[in-house]
């Protein structure tokens, strides 16, 4: 635990979650992790834990849940959440206060006294494992960088979408994480 924190306080954002797995050894590393003074992007198997035990929350928190991660932040259905995608991000901003991106079509991205932004790129090929990974990793990435965590999300998020677009015609909907983390280097050169 002790390189854990030593890294997590030289590190300018945190992703967790993405291949953490669902160990009982997990929970003592984001107690640990919880506790860096740093902007944290939660996915994944992060949520799985976050939402049996809320009190894991960091204070810098952005979550980047999809449908069902969401259902199981807000303890209702996967059909509720999308039947009403805008009223479940509010729910979700509400519940946990802090920037929230409900992954799926039509994307969005929310933050306590903000207005939800949709973000209007994207296809289908982008439902495929991993590519959330790299979304809260740029996510984090951009946070690093110091944009706000709202704007870190709401980037990372829209550079994604259009990095994916951009592969429409020669990848069609064979698209993998790491060809549209390629594609975003020419959109966000930083």
């Amino acid at each position: 635990k002790n390189s854990l924190v030593a890294a997590a306080s030289e590190a300018s954002a945190l992703c967790v979650g993405p291949g953490l797995g669902r160990e009982d050894a997990v929970l003592g590393w984001l107690e640990v992790l919880r506790r860096a003074p740093r902007v944290q992007v939660w996915d994944a198997d992060a949520l799985f834990f976050l939402t049996e035990r809320p009190e894991l929350r960091p204070a810098q928190l952005i979550l980047t849940p999809h449908p069902a991660e969401a259902a199981r932040l807000l303890g209702r259905t996967t059909a509720s959440v999308q039947a009403d995608r805008l009223g479940a991000l509010d729910a979700l901003v509400r519940d946990w206060n802090c920037p929230i991106i409900l992954k799926g079509a039509r994307t969005l991205v929310g933050a306590p006294a903000e207005r939800p932004r949709v973000i209007p790129g994207g296809h289908p090929g982008m439902a495929v494992g991993g590519m959330g990974d790299a979304l809260a990793g740029m996510v984090a990435g951009l946070a690093a960088q110091g944009l706000p965590p709202f704007a870190a999300a709401t980037a990372g998020a829209w550079l994604l979408a259009a990095a994916a677009d951009s592969l429409r015609h020669s990848h069609g909907a064979g698209l993998l994480p790491s060809d549209v983390l390629q594609a975003c280097a020419p959109l966000h050169p930083c």
